[in-house]
């Protein structure tokens, strides 16, 4: 893992001062050394900040070139399966001199041209300049797990790097905020992620599962080179085999990843989701299959904690530590720390989020052990149905069809899924709504007092278009609350296609993990882990697991009582069935209600009555300052209230911070 920049002038040599501090703004993503190549030319410069993670030794040092000088490329991300390709490469007559997976993505490219990145399992951003061709080739993984950011100004130059925040430093370029896109992605924050937009005029970001070619005579090329509904596939008959082969791939995929040269360290929350990643890892330890990647004394676990407060995960993580019997490390945040913690983490970020970016708490404590890689659990939920809207919108669309659940045991789910007396302050808001009055005569009471569950079928599904238009409008936006109108934006994508036999939960799923909520998560996550250096690598994520996943039928995802069922049945017998059973979703999140409500009262009362905050030309400052200062005297925040102010109040501080 690590940063990446290019920059290719039209007019004039490229300036190896500018490249430099170009490069060296993203040293956090790699501390240890950066490379340079300029082409003969001098018209194309490229740059690569290492972070040390495969081959330790010099020989992995970026821009790497191959032997005849034709190609040379700047990389970062993790190719797993980089050693299987290298003896298919091998065989057919390629000289491989190191032992990174850098040179093995050069030698496919060179060998198979673009047709290689079908090939890889893995997450990339990568640039790779043809000296013969004078072209760029810039690739993005599957997914959008790598960050990938473009500026092009005709007759000018050409740019790329890994975050926005290096065009910071960019000569020749002046960085300015576009109000236009921060409005949009105020209003729509999980779908702006994959509009190849981003918060500054002119810079761009590749989408995920694209490439871009550029060259100075035709300009850029963008086209999408993966679709996963092109790779579904044909499943096993029986829920016995499906079982099977998941485990089969899951394990597989949780193997590959383990590959490198440095320690590694589950960010384990007590979940379901990172406790199979971390039970799956201590299997094959324990098998003596992976027993070259322990590196004694290091801690292979790391807990967020937040003691005394209802999101605190501690107690769910120590059983998985106890099942195992292995230590962990717990990090606690220093609530008196709050404030610079989230100015620091929201202007190295540069995103926009409903909440701030205190968990790389978590990866500034893996550094201080020497873990460089992490295993994380993202990608499970949107796979496998692990949210509460996605039975809950199953169980109003409900088919005949083979396979379909019932109603009786969509709602045997729903039940099992929340608890009462949680965040019960969204349920009467929603409850203004024709929607929500239908749900209350079919739903359980306490599916309907849990904003949980309701706030992710709000944000996330079709049915946000309905609550949107409804009596509830006001509330959930915010009467007042912006310049532009609520809706901008989500005409842009078109819509995708997908399988007829496709469930509304399924489609709500596919949608989420392609579109809405994991572009978005990966982003922040990719900005948390990499602010220290850590390299974050998901199982979850790996393209056959996606692809057979979104193959399976509905009942191999919901059935038997539970949401992720195919999941907790391929772990029965490696994790405790405490957590494999464990009902209730809880979201991995800090607790902003208590911190509103005290240690950040006086930071938020301060910066709204701020004249940047009460100007703005996006929101409508002394609507938004009322709001906050009303909660803040009262300590009435909730999670029902807090969301959308958090997504205004961090796009003030980029604002006003982070010019």
């Amino acid at each position: 893992m690590c940063g990446i920049t290019g920059i290719y002038t039209i007019d004039s040599p490229v300036s190896r001062e500018t490249l430099g501090r170009f490069n060296n703004a993203l040293r956090h993503r790699g501390p240890d050394g950066e490379g340079y190549y300029v082409s003969p030319g001098a018209h194309l410069g490229l740059g690569h900040r290492r972070l040390a993670v495969i081959d330790l030794s010099d020989q992995g040092g970026q821009p790497m070139g191959t032997p005849d000088g034709r190609y040379w490329i700047t990389y970062n991300g993790a190719i797993y399966n980089y050693p299987e390709l290298r003896e298919e490469l091998t065989a057919a007559g390629l000289n491989v001199r190191t032992g990174t997976d850098t040179e093995v993505v050069l030698g496919a490219y060179a060998y198979w041209g673009e047709s290689c990145l079908c090939k890889f399992n893995g997450m990339w951003a990568f640039s790779i300049w043809d000296e013969q061709d004078r072209s760029l080739f810039l690739s993005r993984d599957r997914f959008g797990v790598k960050p990938l950011y473009y500026l092009y100004l005709p007759g000018r130059f050409f740019a790329f790097a890994s975050e926005t925040i290096a065009f910071r430093h960019l000569d020749g370029f002046v960085r300015e905020f576009d109000e236009e896109n921060i409005a949009r992605c105020l209003q729509n924050p999980y779908f702006f992620e994959v509009t190849g937009k981003s918060l500054f005029q002119d810079i761009r970001q590749i989408p995920p599962g694209h490439w871009l070619k550029y060259s100075p005579e035709s300009g850029i090329t963008l086209h999408r080179w993966w679709n996963t509904r092109d790779h579904l596939r044909t499943v096993p008959v029986s829920y016995e085999d499906q079982v099977q082969e998941f485990a089969s791939l899951f394990r597989n995929a949780c193997e590959i990843r383990l590959r490198s040269d440095v320690p590694f360290a589950t960010a384990l929350s007590g979940g379901v989701d990172s406790s199979s990643v971390y039970s799956m890892i201590r299997s094959l330890l324990s098998d003596g299959e992976m027993s070259g990647n322990v590196h004694p004394g290091t801690p292979d676990a790391f807990i967020a904690t937040f003691p005394g407060t209802d999101v605190d995960e501690q107690v769910y993580a120590d059983q998985v530590l106890d099942y195992f019997g292995t230590p962990g490390v717990h990090v606690t945040v220093d609530p008196g720390t709050l404030r610079q913690q989230i100015l620091d983490g929201t202007l190295h970020g540069e995103y926009i989020d409903f909440m701030p970016p205190v968990f790389n708490a978590v990866y500034r404590a893996m550094r201080e052990y020497s873990v460089i890689v992490s295993m994380g659990g993202h990608g499970s939920d949107e796979q496998l149905l692990g949210y509460g809207k996605y039975p809950l919108g199953e169980a109003l669309s409900v088919r005949t069809r083979p396979g379909s659940p019932t109603k009786r045991e969509l709602h045997t789910i729903l039940s099992n899924l929340v608890t009462r007396d949680q965040w019960r302050s969204m349920a009467p808001v929603l409850m203004h709504s024709r929607v929500m009055e239908y749900l209350a005569t079919i739903l359980p009471r306490r599916v309907i007092d849990n904003p949980h569950f309701l706030q992710g079928m709000v944000l996330a599904t079709r049915m946000y278009r309905s609550i949107r238009q409804s009596r509830s409008r006001d509330h959930i936006q915010g009467s007042g609350w912006f310049t532009t109108g609520f809706d901008a934006g989500y005409d842009e994508a078109a819509p995708e296609e997908l399988p007829d036999s496709f469930s509304h939960a399924e489609r709500s799923a596919y949608l989420d993990f392609h579109t809405f909520l994991l572009p978005a998560t990966l982003r922040n996550w990719d900005r948390i882990s990499m602010q220290y250096g850590i390299e974050e690598r998901n199982p979850f994520l790996d393209w056959r697991l996606v692809c057979y996943v979104f193959s399976l039928p509905l009942s191999a995802k919901i059935g038997g009582g539970f949401t992720k069922r195919i999941l907790r049945d391929a772990m029965k017998g490696r994790m405790p069935e405490s957590i494999r059973t464990g009902r209730l979703k809880r979201p991995f999140r800090p607790p902003m209600v208590p911190w509103l409500n005290d240690d950040l009262s006086d930071f938020v009362c301060s910066e709204v009555n701020s004249p940047e905050f009460l100007s703005s030309r996006i929101w409508n400052g002394p609507v938004i300052r009322d709001f906050a200062v009303h909660h803040c005297e009262r300590k009435s925040w909730a999670a029902g209230n807090y969301e959308q102010f958090w997504y205004v109040f961090s796009a003030h501080l980029l604002l006003k911070y982070g010019q």
